[in-house]
């Protein structure tokens, strides 16, 4: 699945409002059917809900979807952030649609919030491109401190679509996000955890053509995408018919790495597993995994040798990055052109040797954790 830019989103929009063709209404109420969809699916209860619209077109979707679920019997209760006379052409026409909403002028406008309802945040949409301020933090922080679940629509209100949010910004907490038809590329940042909790990504016919043509450095992988590479095996399958591995790493004190690394790829399902330790990680390994091969390095401490192998190759887990292992490494670069997974230290072995990155076999993986990946790549903040 494709993650694009909030410009490429607007776009897909655009396309498919005039190429459907579809009015922009007619594809807002789209969207706002799809959020309720999935709301039900994971809300059985009724609940009561409390609805928090801007008065953009992220405030349109808000106010479609509180008359969606009031049809459907839900107590729902609409408040607005914002002048009602300054809102989108679409968001004026939901509001005419909707029986009664609140607006809020201050926050003595606040509503009493108990534990268990639940808040959907349709303040703010993927368009942000500054800190909020004023009443909306106001607001923003009174609903984060409830013991509510919450909801988003879309983005979380205050979360930037492309780039992290500046330091000590303020942006809602939701415990759920329903992005519409792609998720967003600040979904995968780890400093944005408790601006998206769980999220799901809703079809709401953008046009496919479209979105295939968009170039994008980023796409989320699926199970689907890989399920199809998992052969099913035979009832008679022999070890040999299901692939063979070479893990190398460890180093004294550190053989553990190469244990949990060899236990999961038998767990996965690999036929055939022999394991390059240091000589001191010998006896551990013979007695942590004893279906794993064991071949011994000449080096008691550390790897100091790596041979090519015509399998699967796993390298750096434990392994150190001592000299030895790092030319050992380099002799391996230097020798074999098929793909192999890099992993902890062998990842450290590249970044403080950047030329060896003309070494890598074109299709291998890097596995980093995010401070090898920082030491790999930089500070993430030179990107955004």
């Amino acid at each position: 699945m494709k993650v694009l830019s909030a410009q490429q989103i607007r776009e897909a929009d655009a396309f498919t409002i005039v190429n459907e063709p579809i009015a922009s209404i007619d594809l807002m109420e789209r969207a706002s059917n799809a959020f309720v969809d999935q709301f039900q699916l994971i809300f059985k209860s009724k609940s009561k809900v409390y609805i928090f619209a801007g008065t953009g077109n992220n405030g349109g979707d808000a106010l479609a979807i509180a008359r969606i679920l009031s049809e459907l019997k839900w107590e729902c209760d609409c408040y607005v952030v914002g002048n009602l006379e300054k809102g989108s052409n679409d968001f004026k026409i939901n509001l005419s649609r909707l029986d009664k909403v609140q607006p809020i002028h201050s926050a003595r406008d606040f509503p009493e919030l108990l534990e268990g309802e639940i808040v959907i945040d349709g303040m703010f949409g993927s368009g942000l491109s500054r800190p909020l301020e004023g009443l909306s933090v106001q607001l923003i922080e009174y609903l984060n401190n409830t013991k509510t679940i919450k909801v988003s629509i879309d983005i979380a209100s205050g979360l930037f679509a492309d780039k992290s949010s500046t330091e000590g910004a303020i942006a809602f907490q939701p415990n759920h996000t329903f992005s519409f038809q792609l998720p967003k590329l600040v979904f995968f940042l780890p400093e944005n955890e408790k601006l998206v909790g769980k999220f799901h990504v809703l079809p709401i016919g953008l046009d496919e053509s479209f979105i295939e043509e968009q170039e994008t450095a980023f796409h989320f992988l699926e199970s689907k995408d890989v399920s199809g590479l998992i052969p099913l095996r035979k009832r008679f399958t022999h070890k040999k018919e299901v692939g063979s591995l070479r893990i190398i790493g460890g180093s004294k004190g550190m053989i553990g790495a190469v244990v949990l690394a060899t236990k999961a790829a038998i767990q996965a399902g690999v036929g055939l597993v022999d394991v390059c330790v240091p000589s001191c990680g010998l006896d551990v390994m013979q007695l942590a995994v004893p279906e794993a091969m064991v071949l011994p390095d000449e080096e008691d401490a550390l790897i100091s040798s790596i041979a090519p192998f015509a399998g699967a190759m796993v390298i750096g887990p434990g392994m150190s990055t001592q000299p030895e292992a790092v030319l050992a490494l380099e002799k391996l670069l230097q020798r074999i052109d098929q793909p192999i997974v890099l992993d902890a230290d062998a990842i450290n072995i590249v970044a403080r040797n950047p030329e060896l990155v003309s070494l890598l076999p074109k299709e291998s993986i890097l596995t980093p954790h995010p401070g090898e990946f920082k030491r790999l790549a930089g500070d993430s903040q030179q990107f955004g």
